[in-house]
Formats: structure tokens, C-alpha cells, sequence
């Protein structure tokens, strides 16, 4: 997951973490998209092996925010730059809101 998430920084620091067993990531915008204050401060990935080959279109999004739009090999992600997106949608919100994912779709305790 790390060589994916270096190759779409842009000058930012990703923040890892594991959860139940998943690598999640949150990765925040660039200064570019600090001309947007309204909208979200990271993007959010996620490490879903039994999804490896498949497209973003192709897994259960669950409540993940507008979906997921992005897909390579077994690393999904999400941003938060749409028109219901918010500036509270930072590092710590993206990695919550994974946590949240994982427990509603790929964690049926």
C-alpha cells in the first residue's frame, strides 16, 4: 500500500494505520486544493485484499463518502472534494470514517 500512496503524494506526509486487520490510510490534499476551504482536507485509502482485480464499481461502498473513486490492485479510495463534502473532512475524519466502513461492510461481527 505504501509504494501506491507514495506515487499519489504530492508533497504531503500520508498518516497509516492498521484496523482490524486492514491497512488504511489518510492522505491529504495538496496546496493546490487549499484554494477550495470548503471542501474536505484528505483523501482516504484502504487495503482490501479479497477485493484485489476488482474495480471501485465492483465492491460495496457502504456509506463511504461519495463513493469509492479510485481503484488499483487491492487499494481502494475516497475524496472528499465533492459539493456535500466540508471542511471538517480532515486526516482524522477520513481514517474515522474507514474505521466506520470496515466495521458496517467487511467486518460482520
Amino acid at each position: 500500500m505504501k509504494n501506491t500512496i507514495e506515487r499519489l503524494t504530492s508533497g504531503t506526509t500520508p498518516i497509516f494505520e492498521e484496523y482490524k486487520g486492514y491497512q488504511i490510510c489518510a492522505l491529504p490534499h495538496s496546496e493546490v486544493l487549499s484554494y477550495f476551504p470548503d471542501l474536505g482536507k484528505a483523501n482516504g485509502y484502504i487495503e482490501i485484499p479479497e477485493f484485489s482485480g476488482k474495480g471501485y464499481d465492483d465492491i460495496p461502498c457502504g456509506s463511504i463518502h461519495g463513493g469509492f473513486t479510485f481503484a488499483e490492485e487491492s487499494i481502494f479510495g475516497f475524496d472528499t472534494l465533492h459539493i456535500n463534502s466540508n471542511s471538517d473532512m480532515d486526516e482524522k475524519w477520513v481514517l474515522q470514517h474507514l474505521k466506520e466502513y470496515i466495521d458496517e461492510v467487511l467486518i460482520n461481527d
